[in-house]
């Protein structure tokens, strides 16, 4: 029988002084019921496992099974071990859940990543763990992104479509992509959505704006200010070509969920022409 041990979801948003839990996932190629094993964490330097009060939890069947456990923590070497009742593929509710363990960014950490490739254990298997400890200069409204997406989807259309005289938001027709946030698999995640366009707008004052956004159920993306036009008519038909990028961010949930994210567009009073054609929007999603 042979173990793998990973991390799974890591904290976001951690800055020097905070605490915030991770988690661990541990499978084996056989079915295993019923036998207990020791897990080892080493801290990585600028964390500790928080005293006190830090938990340790096995958490399964969807937050159905929630058990504590006793830990037992080593401050000078940054050791955590804890023994666990192992329950992987064998069709209990306790199977294939996985272990949510508080971690503390320690108040004087220094800010990038910190990391160890054997800081996890189980059954002499070994992985890596690693945090990233936040500059609290950077400010909140930011992403490190050090991975490729996780999963990208295009969708992308050829035909104009003229845009209603409305002011109010309107979808542009099959600029939408369907996406699953929330629960135990998929977790938080941080879309990043590119949409470009040939667009048209004309009005009498040559001030008519096209406003565009990419809404995520039913929200409007970020950046977002009271000005954020997508393209200013200047006189004349002329089309041109224009992209946006948006961002929006999903803390993680413990129920699975679909979400839609679709492009809108709203014109001004004055715009006497608009539309849109040969867009494209893509969506990178990076899991948290």
């Amino acid at each position: 029988m042979a173990f793998t041990i990973r991390q799974g979801h890591v904290p976001e948003d951690f800055y020097p002084g905070d605490t915030a839990s991770f988690t661990i996932d541990v499978h084996a190629d056989v079915p295993v019921s019923g036998q207990n094993e020791w897990i080892v964490v080493r801290f990585p330097e600028g964390t500790a496992f928080p005293q006190p009060g830090g938990e340790i939890r096995y958490i399964a069947d969807n937050g159905g099974v929630n058990i504590p456990l006793q830990g037992q923590w080593d401050p000078v070497g940054r050791v955590l071990r804890f023994e666990s009742t192992l329950h992987l593929n064998d069709g209990t509710p306790e199977a294939n859940g996985f272990y949510s363990v508080n971690v503390q960014a320690l108040p004087d950490a220094k800010p990038g990543i910190s990391s160890l490739d054997n800081g996890l254990e189980i059954a002499t298997q070994t992985a890596p763990v690693e945090f990233e400890i936040v500059d609290p200069n950077q400010g909140k409204d930011s992403a490190w992104v050090q991975r490729p997406a996780d999963r990208t989807y295009v969708v992308w259309g050829a035909h104009r479509w003229n845009i209603d005289f409305t002011e109010e938001w309107q979808d542009v027709p099959g600029a939408a992509v369907t996406l699953r946030v929330g629960g135990p698999a998929s977790n938080g995640a941080l879309y990043i959505a590119t949409f470009s366009a040939e667009t048209l707008a004309v009005a009498s004052n040559q001030n008519g704006l096209l406003n565009l956004d990419v809404f995520f159920d039913g929200q409007p993306s970020h950046p977002v200010s009271d000005n954020h036009r997508f393209k200013t008519a200047r006189g004349g038909a002329e089309w041109s070509s224009h992209t946006t990028l948006r961002t929006f961010r999903f803390d993680p949930e413990p129920t699975s969920r679909n979400i839609t994210a679709q492009v809108r567009v709203k014109q001004s009073g004055l715009v006497a022409d608009s539309g849109l054609q040969n867009w494209t929007l893509k969506i990178e999603r990076y899991s948290l």
